[in-house]
């Protein structure tokens, strides 16, 4: 095994401790503490998944890891395996999870119609709530311009331009 600094970093182990090392015992798939056995020939140019790292104290780091063939050495198949550690994603992942249900608790909770658009006035969300008052189901809703489906014409029924809708300007200036 050949290794750069950064893998023997997340193993906690010197790099001279890693050179011609098993590297399979350090990798454990994610839904056991088997370790990986690496059946190369099938699996190189494939993102094989995420495991876990098990660093010298026997802490693990979630991982994701990659391979690809090098070729034939010695009569032996050679390979790199790209290890990359996802703790930061993972953690990033659950944050915006939260996030992404405490909004929608929020959301739901009112009595009030909301609906979100992006740049070009499509419909992003609708709670429930907007979807009773408007009348429709938030599938008819979603990516819908919704200045063209709910805000086209006046009141006696006249067309209501978007260039002088003041909730069309507004949502463009942020004002």
């Amino acid at each position: 095994v050949f290794t750069n600094g950064s893998a023997a970093d997340v193993l906690r182990l010197n790099r001279e401790d890693l050179i011609g090392a098993q590297i399979s015992s350090h990798i454990l798939h994610e839904s056991s503490d088997k370790h990986l056995e690496l059946h190369m020939r099938h699996l190189v140019g494939h993102r094989i998944g995420q495991y876990f790292l098990l660093q010298k104290e026997g802490d693990k780091v979630p991982v994701e890891v990659s391979i690809s063939t090098l070729g034939k050495q010695n009569g032996r198949n050679e390979y790199i395996l790209v290890v990359q550690d996802v703790t930061k994603r993972i953690i990033d992942e659950e944050r915006l999870r939260k996030e992404r249900d405490f909004s929608n608790l929020l959301l739901e909770s009112t009595g009030d119609g909301i609906y979100g658009v992006d740049e070009q006035g499509r419909c992003t969300f609708l709670n429930i709530s907007g979807s009773q008052l408007l009348g429709f189901d938030l599938t008819e809703v979603i990516g819908q311009d919704m200045h063209q489906m709910i805000h086209h014409s006046r009141m006696d029924g006249s067309p209501y331009p978007v260039g002088v809708c003041g909730v069309h300007t507004a949502m463009l200036k942020g004002t």
